[in-house]
């Protein structure tokens, strides 16, 4: 059970007094006020930057340690952002990879994956590492899965292969190893080869899988069999699983003063009005220590069982993170916050966050500039919260997507 109390002060600490904000109508405020409040926040942003000055993470960019050419060359053709297409039951999927530390039992040459439904990629079904290596002169993946890590650090740690530095650094003991593929090189950053382990998704006792892979494409076919060696799920024979190609990413990185780091799965809208513009917002917002630890979650719900969205006023009585990363926001924007734990709240302990403590901020921003506060609503699951089946990356998808779209979302849905 979560520690309400210590729950409910860091939401003291880093939500603004609702008593000292007063409904306004947006439609009611003068263009001369609209700018002079962009300009006020302009200047606002200016300070925040002099007084903390853009500077690198303290930890390196994760990076591949092996020198042999096959799995330098294996572990790029795995890395990037790849897409899937629709085919029959499954939707169309994104595939996003990095190179991260695992500390640990030689766990080397590690890529981080997560896999989700291509219209929700911030809400992944399935995350898990890929570790290539040499055994006895032949390439190989092992592939592990995060079952023996808490559902929060899965939800903590979305989305951050896309600035690796920012990723913790995983000990063997959170991964649980699923299956071991042997893979052979055909030159030219193409190989293939095939693997299995055990699994327990739809009634199944094993799995095999086979990997095609070329410069652009990952191409993966899983089948699961029972304990006789019937097969119970997967293409049929002579079919093929999905292939995901290769793709530009359409998540967008930017890093800020002191170290933040902003990561957009859906970025601001040049059509919408921006948090410069009107300092009051709205949303849904989940605060996770560095190592994965929930400290936060607007979608807990309070003594009268309502759930109350996230309000917070730009340059107000907020973690200067906070301030820092939640700059330019429109409604509908889904992004993450990486908080140094200097614009945090330092060496010093607040409830269940311990000293030196970096957070990572999950932010959907519902509204900017309402006329009135959302009401409360009733309780929902949080977000990124669906636990990952078992098996390779190219398993079971959720038949719809895990969570709105943001043209319908709603307060605290």
């Amino acid at each position: 059970m979560k520690n309400t109390l210590s729950a409910l002060f860091l939401a003291a600490t880093i939500v603004s007094p609702l008593a000292a904000q007063q409904p306004v109508d947006p439609s009611e405020v003068p263009e001369s006020v609209r700018k002079a409040q962009e300009e006020a926040m302009r200047k606002r942003t200016e300070a925040l930057n002099a007084q903390y000055p853009p500077r690198p993470i303290d930890r390196p960019t994760p990076t591949v340690k092996s020198t042999d050419p096959d799995v330098q060359a294996l572990v790029k053709a795995l890395t990037g952002t790849f897409a899937s297409a629709p085919t029959g039951d499954t939707p169309a999927l994104s595939l996003s990879t990095a190179v991260i530390t695992v500390d640990g039992q030689g766990i080397d040459n590690a890529v981080y994956f997560e896999v989700a439904r291509a219209d929700s990629n911030w809400e992944p079904f399935r995350q898990g590492v890929w570790q290539v290596w040499k055994k006895n002169g032949n390439l190989m993946v092992r592939q592990y899965d995060f079952s023996l890590v808490p559902t929060t650090f899965k939800a903590a740690v979305t989305g951050l292969w896309a600035a690796p530095d920012t990723f913790p650094e995983l000990k063997a003991a959170q991964l649980a190893p699923v299956a071991d593929i042997a893979l052979t090189s055909a030159g030219g950053g193409n190989f293939s080869g095939t693997g299995a382990g055990p699994t327990l998704i739809n009634n199944a006792f094993e799995f095999s899988t086979s990997w095609i892979i070329t410069p652009d494409t990952l191409a993966f076919t899983d089948r699961g069999v029972d304990a006789a060696g019937k097969q119970v799920w997967g293409p049929a024979a002579g079919a093929a699983g999905p292939t995901f190609k290769r793709t530009p990413t359409t998540v967008t990185v930017e890093r800020r003063a002191s170290g933040v780091v902003v990561i957009d799965f859906v970025p601001p809208s040049a059509t919408e009005r921006k948090l410069e513009e009107f300092a009051d917002a709205a949303g849904v917002a989940v605060y996770y220590t560095h190592t994965g630890l929930e400290v936060y979650n607007s979608n807990t719900p309070d003594r009268n069982g309502a759930v109350n969205p996230f309000r917070w006023t730009a340059g107000g009585r907020n973690l200067q993170g906070l301030n820092i990363g939640g700059l330019g926001v429109t409604t509908g924007t889904i992004r993450r916050v990486y908080i140094p734990a200097s614009l945090a709240f330092g060496a010093n302990a607040r409830g269940n966050v311990p000293p030196n403590a970096d957070l990572i901020l999950s932010l959907q921003t519902q509204y900017v500039g309402e006329p009135k506060p959302p009401a409360p609503t009733p309780n929902a699951p949080t977000p990124g919260s669906t636990p990952p089946p078992a098996g390779s990356p190219a398993a079971v998808a959720p038949a719809k997507p895990a969570a709105t779209t943001p043209a319908t979302v709603k307060p605290a849905q």
